[in-house]
């Protein structure tokens, strides 16, 4: 079934309203031997209109079937989808975001790709971690398209400068260098590091910091949280008193989005971060500034943990009421080629999710071999809950209220501990009130 707003072929509609078994779509792609149309929508990106122009038509050429795209914003998106799902119509392949694949998947909104006529899922193709994500109630619901793991990014001319070499591998380490580069540089504009708050900030770099130190967020049944425990107390003071007691990063990203600190690197105000490559090719493209001047490094332990990063993953899926299965899973199939999905994560600045893309010329730097060598192996994401949405909520706006009061004086000792208490009962209350089948998963 096709969407009414979708438009034809290389021309694209934008709107911004709103066991680990490893597998892949392996069927072999060809001749239809009919004329047939299928429908696909994907979050918009710099470089998307470009990506699918080309690919589009190579598809139809080998294939005979026609992809209507439809690119959509982010802002509403989730609204979008869910009510496409909810009126079971809407476009025959979509992207799926990973934090809303639970409550879309309990809505019925994807196929099992298994289930799909001459359709072979069976071979090893992805990294492991996104084929996890992928795998949701037994079923498989989408194939992995791209990931964004963060690394601590450094921009080595102005560590050099400040007497600094080598990366932070623990939480201690990175006060000492903040310290150190404070003592070497004379700009008091200046701070070896930054973190965004506002957004997702609150939750990814909050959770990130706890899995550092050895901590959960929810328990294993997914029927309670862990997160205002010791560990996460710990963490959250770290974050907090990178500013508050160890000057190691400016107060005022407390007021920051990704954009704002986007702009505090290229500015250099800071001298690291931790971010996706978007973060470096982003300050690359300023005068005199290349991708060599920077260095991609795992992020450092807690005293209770190991290193741990946050990543997001971006799928792609078949919705149950398409009238054409085995043809979308062709072109879902088709974007997993690693030679396509190599030049989709070019285009977005994130790594792709199929292994063998690595191998091609476009990751052969040594950005990018850090991430997959080193960065990668360190990756976790959220719980994979159906009330998850929410609790990423209440997590978001705690940290931010944490990061907040410290910044303007009104942080006390203990606030700490009180807001993740409060936090967690109002978690609790999310898990309550969800489906009981739903717990068990």
């Amino acid at each position: 079934m096709t969407a009414n707003n979708t438009v034809r072929r290389r021309h694209f509609l934008k709107t911004t309203a709103g066991g680990t078994a490893a597998f892949g779509l392996a069927g072999c792609v060809g001749d239809t031997g009919g004329s047939v149309t299928i429908s696909a929508r994907f979050m918009d990106a710099p470089g998307f209109e470009d990506f699918f122009d080309e690919h589009t038509q190579a598809f139809e050429e080998e294939t005979g079937v026609e992809v209507e795209v439809e690119l959509i914003g982010w802002n509403g998106a989730f609204s979008q989808q869910l009510t496409s799902i909810t009126s079971r119509s809407g476009p025959d392949v979509e992207e799926i975001a990973s934090s809303w694949l639970p409550q879309q998947a309990e809505a019925n909104g994807w196929m099992d790709l298994r289930e799909i006529d001459d359709i072979d899922v069976g071979t090893d193709t992805y990294f492991e971690p996104p084929v996890e994500i992928a795998e949701y109630d037994g079923m498989i619901v989408g194939s992995p398209w791209y990931w964004g793991p963060r690394a601590h990014i450094q921009y080595e001319p102005m560590m050099e400068e400040a007497g600094l070499s080598g990366s932070p591998e623990t939480w201690d380490e990175l006060i000492e260098m903040g310290e150190q580069f404070n003592e070497e540089n004379d700009d008091d504009d200046q701070y070896l590091f930054g973190l965004s708050t506002l957004q997702n900030a609150g939750s990814q770099f909050f959770s990130t910091m706890l899995w550092q130190n050895g901590g959960d967020l929810l328990s294993d049944d997914y029927s309670e949280p862990l997160f205002h425990h010791e560990e996460g107390i710990e963490a959250a003071n770290f974050w907090k008193d990178l500013f508050y007691e160890h000057d190691v990063m400016e107060s005022s990203a407390s007021e920051w989005g990704t954009d704002e600190a986007q702009s505090a690197f290229i500015d250099q105000r800071m001298a690291s971060t931790w971010g996706t490559l978007q973060f470096i090719f982003e300050y690359a493209d300023q005068d005199g500034v290349s991708t060599d001047d920077f260095t991609a490094n795992p992020l450092p332990a807690g005293p209770r943990g190991e290193s741990a990063v946050f990543y997001g993953l971006e799928l792609v899926g078949i919705h149950p009421w398409t009238d054409h299965p085995e043809e979308s899973a062709q072109w879902v199939n088709y974007l997993a080629r690693p030679e396509v999905n190599a030049e989709l994560a070019e285009t977005v600045s994130m790594l792709p999710a199929v292994e063998e893309s690595f191998d091609y010329d476009a990751f052969q730097s040594p950005i990018f071999q850090s991430f997959r060598d080193e960065i990668l192996p360190t990756g976790r994401t959220f719980p994979q809950f159906y009330g998850w949405g929410e609790i990423e909520n209440v997590l978001n706006s705690t940290m931010q209220q944490i990061i907040t009061d410290a910044a303007t004086g009104n942080w006390e000792p203990g606030d700490t501990e009180a807001q993740l208490e409060e936090a967690a009962g109002q978690v609790q209350s999310i898990i309550d009130d969800a489906d009981p089948e739903l717990e068990e998963e």
